[in-house]
């Protein structure tokens, strides 16, 4: 396995040597573990979401315990954003799809095993914690992009500059760009742009959301009935 190590408070994965603090959560650099202990302590969890669909998450929580989704086409099956941990003995993409850089995961460890493609906008290989992953990006994008003919990839920016939402059938793959907790409250991820930026962002994702008659909303976490997640964002512009 390459050098690549685990931040256990945020998950983020940094390919070559341990940093003095986390670029992406700025904790220090005890709280790093190695991809390959990482790969021993958790393990990949399946949840049945649709009929094509899966959500992936690790087990125990691992950092912002970020959701990945597997998303099943005809022409193989292409994952939304990536786990944190690799798990060489799980199902393997045939592409990952990235909604922003803050959740590459592991993305370089299981596209070196399955050969998969990797698409993320070119906006988000500007930042130099993403600048390492480069050498695993088959497709840079520029706009709006089809995955695999069924998965159809919306760039609306916002909460970073090429955030991009996924659509299948009547499912919105919509990330953290909104963040909906029932114990810490609501609000609009401002985390690395202004509000501004998010507001009109997520004004964009309802409009294209009530055309296209979306029915759920696959978030960072968790799930969403989209007239609920609807009326609860609706709340935050508002």
């Amino acid at each position: 396995m390459v050098n690549q190590y685990v931040c256990k408070v945020c998950g983020y994965n940094i390919i070559g040597s341990i940093p003095h603090k986390c670029p992406f959560c700025g904790c220090n650099r005890s709280h790093f573990i190695t991809a390959t202990e990482c790969s021993d302590l958790y393990c990949l969890t399946e949840k049945r979401i649709s009929k094509k669909i899966l959500m992936l998450k690790t087990k125990p929580k691992l950092g912002l315990s970020h959701a990945a989704y597997a998303v099943e086409t005809l022409n193989g099956e292409v994952w939304v954003d990536c786990p944190a941990c690799f798990e060489n003995n799980t199902r393997m993409p045939k592409a990952i799809c990235f909604t922003h850089h803050h959740f590459m995961g592991a993305c370089n460890l299981y596209q070196r095993e399955s050969c998969c493609e990797v698409y993320i906008q070119e906006e988000e290989l500007q930042f130099s914690i993403a600048k390492p992953f480069l050498p695993t990006i088959t497709h840079v994008m520029t706009g709006n992009f089809w995955a695999y003919c069924e998965l159809q990839a919306l760039r609306i920016a916002g909460h970073t500059p090429g955030f991009t939402v996924f659509f299948l059938d009547d499912v919105c793959f919509c990330c953290d760009i909104v963040l909906l907790d029932n114990k810490k409250g609501d609000s609009l991820n401002t985390f690395s742009s202004s509000k501004e930026e998010v507001v009109e962002a997520v004004k964009h994702l309802i409009f294209e959301c009530d055309n296209r008659g979306v029915n759920l909303i696959c978030a960072y976490n968790s799930t969403f009935d989209y007239h609920e997640w609807r009326e609860r964002t609706q709340r935050l512009l508002d």
